[in-house]
C-alpha cells in the first residue's frame, strides 16, 4: 500500500496454472486474506489513500484467452479488523479480443492510470 501497511500479491497454482489468486496481507496485524471470487487476476496496484483513510486497490483479470480485459477497484479498511473486501466493482472492460487492459500507479501515488493497448495501436 502507499503507506506500506499492506501488501498485495498474486499466487498461481501449479495444479491450476490458468487460475491466479489475489492475496492481501495487513502487516500491522499479520492477517492475510484472499479475494476468493477472483481466480484470473493478472496485475495488482495500490491506488491513492481515500479521504476516510482507507486504501484503494486495483487489479486486472483475464479473459478465456489469457488477455487482461477488465479492471476492478475495491476499498480496504486500514484498521486491525482486516477482512477480505467483498465490494469490488469492475470499472473498465473491453470485449475486443485484441485489446489488453493495464494499470499503473503514478510516481506521486495520487493517481492510477488505466491503459487499453493493442499490438497495432494505443
Amino acid at each position: 500500500s502507499v503507506d506500506e501497511t499492506m501488501i498485495a500479491y498474486l499466487l498461481r497454482s501449479i495444479d491450476l496454472p490458468e487460475e491466479t489468486q489475489l492475496w492481501i496481507k495487513h502487516l500491522n496485524s499479520n492477517k492475510t486474506t484472499w479475494l476468493n471470487t477472483i481466480t484470473h487476476a493478472n496485475d495488482v496496484e495500490w491506488g491513492p489513500r481515500q479521504t476516510n483513510g482507507n486504501h484503494s486497490l486495483f487489479f486486472t483479470t483475464t479473459n478465456a484467452w489469457g488477455r487482461p480485459d477488465s479492471v476492478f477497484a475495491c476499498e480496504l479498511s486500514n484498521n486491525n479488523a482486516f477482512t477480505s473486501p467483498q465490494n469490488y466493482q469492475r470499472i473498465y472492460h473491453t470485449s475486443d479480443e485484441a485489446v489488453m487492459a493495464g494499470i499503473q500507479r503514478t510516481k506521486g501515488c495520487h493517481y492510477l492510470a488505466i491503459s487499453a493497448t493493442t499490438k497495432t495501436s494505443n
